[in-house]
């Protein structure tokens, strides 16, 4: 049977629940090529019900459905290329908007129980029809800064690769790659009690930038945050201060626990392993994501442990302003998508969706109104597009539209009779 014609029966199959599990896996990469996107975009259309303005599809299977695609894609295509961007949004209004702009399936567009691909190639095209219209730039390079002990900052956009400082006989390292490592200098280094510590800031508007602690662990730093840590770590322990965002792949010393004290109301203990720790000031709670490895995450009452709770692979502990904790399973590609230069949204406020924004682009985002703030998208879409074809692509929704003026970002709803409906 030629795949198409299996594709079509495959389509028919998922939506009754009749597919075995390996049909389900070649269904899934055969929705994943884009020579295929005219004809599922058909089976949809002929397959979306106008009266009741849901598909056939179950929320469950819908889900399934977007993740595993997104799987498939990320597996094979999607790395590096900007012009990939996957959008849904749970309240569906557009169907007619997405007809006059060029589809393909590599560009899924993704609302609610209803997929509709979206080229941004075109978006951008057609955006950059309008010479005078404002837009923002994704960060270009790192704007991070080290503080040394002694005070001064080294700002690592100013510095070419080598050796950039040193303290205590330790000496900093900026790679070709613009990452940052601690290397002891054997003739040089002194024996000493005293912690050195450093901190290295990496701000709104900058790209996430690699550091390689002096036990060889290795830290990911996102936009708009910060980590302290020793030069070297002697005793014990090994202990750094974080905010913000870090991607924490941890040098295993048994005999050495590894600890991170989150924006002064959480600890995490561990040996050796993969997490993620999300932990903004603008936001109500601390996260700490387990990739792999096992760690232990514990709320600070008074700047005390109070307990410590364990996690495994793909869960994750949520630490509340008020020292509550909450650990559940988690989508870990979703979490860490930042890591892989990729804002991933799932059910997302529209205000959570625009700190996100603020952060990476350096910009003031304004919500109109509170109804804005609570509006729930979902999106997976390339960190390195201009802002202007994010906003694009969620106004293409018929619910919210935008203005670019000068550094700031103004979001207002489209009113009800202008909305683009199915």
């Amino acid at each position: 049977m030629p795949e198409s014609k299996l594709l079509q029966h495959y389509l028919q199959g998922y939506s009754e629940g009749t597919l075995s599990p390996s049909q389900k896996e070649h269904f899934y990469r055969l929705l994943a090529d884009p020579q295929y996107s005219q004809l599922v975009k058909e089976w949809l259309t002929a397959n979306w019900e106008e009266e009741k303005g849901k598909a056939n599809l179950t929320q469950k299977q819908s889900n399934e459905l977007f993740n595993q695609i997104i799987n498939s894609i990320e597996e094979s295509k999607f790395r590096g290329d900007k012009n990939r961007v996957y959008l849904y949004r749970q309240r569906l209004w557009l169907w007619s908007a997405a007809a006059t702009v060029v589809i393909a399936l590599s560009t899924f567009l993704y609302l609610s129980n209803r997929q509709v691909a979206i080229d941004t190639q075109a978006v951008e095209s057609n955006l950059a029809i309008d010479e005078y219209k404002e837009d923002i730039q994704p960060p270009d390079a790192t704007r991070a800064t080290i503080t040394l002990s002694t005070g001064e900052v080294i700002y690592l956009d100013q510095r070419e690769s080598g050796k950039i400082g040193e303290e205590g006989g330790i000496e900093v390292i900026k790679t070709s790659q613009g990452r940052i490592s601690y290397k002891e200098d054997a003739e040089r280094a002194v024996e000493v009690d005293e912690i050195v510590t450093n901190t290295l800031i990496n701000p709104r508007g900058s790209q996430s930038v690699v550091i390689l602690l002096a036990d060889g662990t290795e830290v990911l730093l996102n936009a708009g945050s910060k980590i302290t840590y020793p030069i070297y770590f002697p005793g014990k322990e090994r202990r750094v201060t974080m905010e913000g965002e870090a991607l924490f792949n941890v040098a295993a010393d048994e005999s050495h626990p590894f600890i991170v004290t989150v924006n002064s109301n959480s600890v995490v203990r561990v040996l050796g392993t993969q997490f993620n720790i999300r932990s903004f000031k603008d936001e109500q709670s601390t996260s700490v994501t387990l990739v792999k490895g096992s760690v232990e995450v514990a709320p600070l009452k008074n700047d005390t442990p109070s307990h410590f709770y364990r996690i495994e692979p793909n869960m994750q502990a949520t630490i509340t302003s008020n020292s509550d904790i909450e650990i559940g399973s988690v989508d870990t590609d979703e979490v860490t998508a930042w890591s892989r230069n990729l804002f991933y949204f799932n059910d997302t406020p529209l205000g959570s969706i625009a700190q996100n924004l603020e952060r990476w682009y350096n910009v003031k985002i304004e919500l109109s109104s509170e109804e804005l703030h609570s509006m729930k998208f979902g999106a997976i879409i390339s960190r390195s597009t201009n802002i202007s074809t994010i906003l694009e692509l969620f106004k293409l929704t018929g619910t919210i539209d935008y203005k670019i003026s000068s550094n700031k970002i103004l979001l207002t709803k489209i009113e009800e009779s202008k909305q683009i409906k199915p």
